[in-house]
C-alpha cells in the first residue's frame, strides 16, 4: 500500500471517529434508548467502532522488541490513563460545588422527572471520601456521574495493554504469522469468556468487558492487515457494501440490542456481526463524505478531539437544561436530571450540539492558552 493510500485511509478513519462520537453524544441524549429504534440502532455499533478503529490503527512493530514494547505501553498510558485520571479527579474535587449548583442533588423530588436506573441523588462528600475515590480512580475503580463515558478510555487501555503484551510474548516464541493466528484464536476464546461473565452478571468493576471486546480490537487489526487497496474498489462497490452493511444492521436492530458499557449483548455472534457491520457502514459513509472538503474537515476535527467530548458532554448538557428550566420557570433541582431533562421531540439536537461544540471550544481555548504560556 502506497504512502498516499495510507494518508487517505487515515482521513477516512478520522471521519469515521467523528461520526462515531456524534452518535455517542446523540445516544446519551435519550433516556429511553431501549424504546427508540433509532437510538437502539446507534447502540449496535457506536462504541464498538472505536475499539475496531484502535485495532485498525494498531502498529504491530510496537511489539517487535523490548524497547518498542515498553515505549508502546508508555504511550498508551499517557494517551488513555492520563485523561481518565485527570478528569475524574477534577470532577471529584468539584463534587460539593456541583451539589451547591444543583448539578447534583439529594432532593428526592427529582424522581418525578427521571425514572429507574437514571435516578441519581447524592449529598455532600467529606474530604476523606473524596480522596479515597481519587485514589481508586488511579486503577479505574472509581468514577463520577458526569465522567461516566470515560469508561471507554479505561477499557480501551486495558484492551490495548493486554493485546500488546500477548503479542509481544507470542512473537518471542513464534513467527509473526503464527503469533497473529494465535491472537485470532484467543480473541474467540476471550469472547466466550466475556459472554459467560455477561450471562452470570459478573462485572468485576468493568474489567469483565475486556475479554468481550478483545475480538473487536483484533478484528480491526485483521481488517487493516488484509484490507483491499482503495484503487481496486469503484464507488459502486463502496455503495454496495454500504447498503449490505445497513441491511445487516437493520435486521440486527429488529433482533436485539447491545449495551457495551454494561457488557450486555444478545450473543457473541450478534455482537461480532453488528459491530463489524456498523464499522463497515460508517467506513463507507466516511469514504463518500471524504469527497466534500468542508464537511470532511469539520467531522475530522471532531474525530481528532473525541476525548474532551467524552469528558465534558454530560456537564455541557446541563447548559441546555438550565436554559430550559429558566424559560419554563421550573425549580432549580431539575438541573440534576441525568443525563438530560428532556429526551423527546427536538431536544436531542440542542443537547447534541452543546455536548460536541462546547467541549471543542473549551479544548481549543485551552490549547491556545498552553501555546501562549510555552511561547
Amino acid at each position: 500500500m502506497s504512502q498516499n493510500e495510507k494518508t487517505k485511509r487515515n482521513e477516512v478513519i478520522d471521519i469515521l471517529k467523528g461520526i462515531g462520537i456524534f452518535c455517542v453524544v446523540a445516544g446519551h441524549c435519550s433516556l429511553r434508548h431501549d424504546t427508540s429504534p433509532v437510538i437502539q440502532f446507534i447502540y449496535l455499533f457506536h462504541v464498538a467502532v472505536f475499539f475496531i478503529a484502535s485495532g485498525y490503527c494498531y502498529n504491530p512493530s510496537k511489539t517487535d522488541s523490548t524497547d518498542t514494547f515498553k515505549c508502546g505501553i508508555s504511550r498508551t498510558f499517557k494517551k488513555l490513563w492520563t485523561p481518565y485520571v485527570f478528569w475524574t479527579i477534577l470532577f471529584l474535587a468539584l463534587h460539593n460545588l456541583f451539589v451547591n449548583l444543583n448539578i447534583y442533588t439529594d432532593n428526592p423530588a427529582i424522581s418525578q422527572f427521571i425514572s429507574g436506573e437514571f435516578i441519581h441523588t447524592t449529598n455532600y462528600l467529606d474530604t476523606t471520601i473524596i480522596i479515597s475515590r481519587m485514589l481508586k480512580a488511579l486503577v479505574f475503580l472509581s468514577g463520577t456521574q458526569l465522567t461516566g463515558p470515560l469508561w471507554f478510555l479505561a477499557t480501551l487501555l486495558e484492551l490495548v495493554v493486554l493485546y500488546q503484551t500477548i503479542d509481544f510474548v507470542l512473537k518471542k516464541v513464534f513467527s509473526k504469522e503464527k503469533a497473529f493466528f494465535i491472537q485470532s484464536v484467543l480473541s474467540f476464546v476471550f469472547l466466550a469468556v466475556g459472554y459467560v461473565l455477561s450471562l452470570k452478571g459478573i462485572f468485576l468493576e468493568g474489567y469483565a468487558r475486556v475479554p468481550s471486546f478483545y475480538i473487536l480490537l483484533h478484528g480491526g487489526h485483521f481488517l487493516k492487515k488484509y484490507s483491499i487497496s482503495e484503487k481496486k474498489r469503484s464507488p459502486i462497490v463502496h455503495l454496495d457494501i454500504w447498503a449490505i452493511s445497513f441491511a445487516i444492521l437493520f435486521v440486527s436492530n429488529c433482533i436485539g440490542s447491545i449495551e457495551l458499557s454494561k457488557n450486555e449483548f444478545v450473543n457473541p455472534v450478534f455482537l461480532v456481526i453488528s459491530s463489524f457491520a456498523g464499522w463497515q457502514f460508517l467506513y463507507e459513509t466516511s469514504y463518500f463524505i471524504k469527497r466534500f472538503n468542508l464537511v470532511q474537515r469539520a467531522i475530522t476535527y471532531i474525530g481528532k478531539n473525541s476525548i474532551p467530548i467524552l469528558a465534558l458532554q454530560f456537564l455541557c448538557f446541563k447548559l441546555v437544561t438550565v436554559t430550559a428550566i429558566k424559560v419554563n420557570g421550573h425549580p432549580g433541582f431539575e438541573l440534576a436530571a441525568f443525563p438530560v431533562l428532556y429526551d423527546n421531540s427536538f431536544w436531542w439536537l440542542p443537547y447534541t450540539i452543546a455536548g460536541i461544540a462546547i467541549p471543542l471550544f473549551v479544548n481549543s481555548a485551552w490549547n491556545s492558552i498552553k501555546k501562549r504560556l510555552v511561547g
